[in-house]
């Protein structure tokens, strides 16, 4: 079973309604519990009701306005350029239980979701596939380490999980593969289920 991503159940939790994740709700547990954490109410701190005391209440302007200045500066301060060096890099976050990991080469669980990290390299579009299909393609913006939006969960089929990441200068099509693009097979091993 494919299950949204995480970003697709908190658009759903805010409003935007998707008629295929309102159809995947219906029938999945696990999704409409993330759901339900996500409308949870979050509690306050006790301090927060605290009183402040009369004379730290005298430096507050003060602060606000020190406060206004430095966004005020850091809005409108020039944006360094930074030209990316290197090779690609491509990471492997493992959501198990709740927990975030790095894929470290080992095995992966049935149920756990993956998501990708990106160092695109100069690089400017990625595509995402397994055995043939597309998983994700579109244009990667920013600096550094890019999560793609997309996560994947691992299901029972097969011994084990292919992803071929594929990084070009163009758009790339779905069909068969420009030889000039970057690319990298990742193979994630599945636990055997006793």
């Amino acid at each position: 079973m494919s299950h949204p991503s995480y970003l697709a159940l908190d658009r759903h939790a805010l409003g935007e309604t998707s008629p295929a994740v309102a159809a995947h709700l219906e029938n999945c547990e696990a999704c409409r519990l993330h759901l339900q954490s996500v409308r949870d109410p979050v509690e306050v701190p006790a301090w927060l009701d605290e009183e402040v005391p009369a004379r730290s209440r005298s430096w507050m302007p003060m602060v606000a306005l020190l406060a206004a200045g430095a966004l005020a500066f850091v809005q409108f301060a020039p944006e360094p350029y930074v030209e990316q060096k290197g090779d690609p890099v491509v990471s492997v976050y493992v959501l198990h239980d709740g927990d975030v990991s790095t894929w470290d080469g080992g095995t992966v669980k049935v149920g756990d979701s993956l998501r990708l990290g990106i160092v695109p390299g100069g690089y400017s579009h990625v595509s995402v596939r397994s055995q043939g299909r597309v998983l994700y393609a579109d244009a990667l913006d920013g600096r550094g380490e890019i999560l793609l939006p997309a996560s994947w969960r691992v299901d029972a089929e097969g011994r084990s999980e292919t992803l071929l990441v594929v990084l070009d200068d163009d758009p790339i099509p779905p069909g068969p593969l420009d030889s000039d693009a970057w690319r990298e097979t990742l193979i994630l091993t599945k636990e055997v289920q006793p």
